[in-house]
Order: structure tokens, then sequence, then C-alpha cells
């Protein structure tokens, strides 16, 4: 399945309104890189964007339209964090969950938002989203950065599912922000 067929696909499977389906956004105009396919469109009551960076990147975005104080990034520790982290010299956020912070950089955010944000409930719902290269919140965006190879080990119904998931935790962080 090539990548315009797996675009194809994912825009009949979302049964949301496409309000546009233009074959190359905004990240593939700015990086000069032409025919990548994406989709502008609604899902559940939520804009999203689907976009391919390059063939292997695919960004999944949710916007949630109230905006949240919150700036957050997560994405895996990599050989060289974990070795900044035995020197103290990273800038990564610690959240005091072992497991979690053994596994991932949390950064772009302040301690207590990522604790606040990160909560049980959230970070169970995180891991639906695996395997992901980066997770991001910026005020009203929920963005998924995800390797993959389209038809082979990743199919529009999985993305689908991983539009869901990004709606979960946009949900559960309006009613975490809201107390």
């Amino acid at each position: 399945m090539d990548l315009r067929e797996f675009i194809e696909r994912l825009n009949e499977s979302l049964a949301g309104r496409i309000i546009e389906n233009q074959g190359l956004l905004s990240t593939g105009k700015d990086l000069g890189i032409s025919g990548l396919p994406g989709i502008l469109g609604e899902y559940k009551g939520y804009g999203i964007r689907v976009d391919f960076l390059s063939p292997g990147e695919l960004i999944l975005e949710i916007y949630a339209g109230d905006k949240t104080p919150l700036l957050l990034q997560v994405m895996h520790e990599s050989v060289v964090s974990k070795f900044l982290d035995k020197l103290h010299l990273s800038a990564e956020i610690k959240i005091g969950v072992r497991e979690f912070d053994e596994k991932y950089k949390i950064q772009k955010s302040t301690l207590e938002s990522a604790r606040k944000t990160l909560n049980p409930d959230f970070r169970s719902v995180l891991m639906q989203l695996e395997p992901f290269a980066a997770f991001e919140i910026t005020n009203n965006t929920y963005k998924v950065l995800k390797y993959v190879k389209p038809g082979f080990e990743y199919y529009p119904d999985r993305a689908v599912t991983d539009l869901e998931t990004l709606i979960k935790l946009v949900e559960l962080n309006k009613k975490t922000w809201s107390k």
C-alpha cells in the first residue's frame, strides 16, 4: 500500500466530514517535498490533521478547541539522554514514577504541570499510542509522531484507533484541568 492509498482508505474510514484533502499539507510544502498525502478534517467533533512528514513519518493531530495552559512533550529515552541523566546534566522532567521516568523523557513543561497531566489514567491511555516517537501537547493541539510503514505494519484502522486515543487524552486532560 502506498501513501496515497493509505490516506484514501483512512479518509473513507474516518466517517467524519473531511473539509480538505489537499494531498500536500503545510509541513511538506515547508520542506519542499511534493506529493505527500494528508488529510484535514473533522472527526467526532474535533479538528484533525493526518500528515506524512516523509514516507515513514506520520503525524496525527487533534485540535481540542479549548486551550489548556500547557506545553508538554514526551519522547522515549535515548542512550544519550540516559547518560546525561546519570551525570545530572539532563534538562528533562521526572514525575516521580520510576517506570515512566526510566522509559520516557519529559520536556517543555513545568514539574507541576507534567505531574498533573501525566496522572495514572492519562499515562495508561498514552501507552495505547505505542509505539510512538513523540507525543506533544501545545495549548489546544495534541500530536503524536509515529515511524510507520503504511500497509506493512501500520494500517488505516490503526490510524483511526490512534486518533480515538488522542481524543481520549484530550478529554482526560480537560477533566484534569477543569478541577
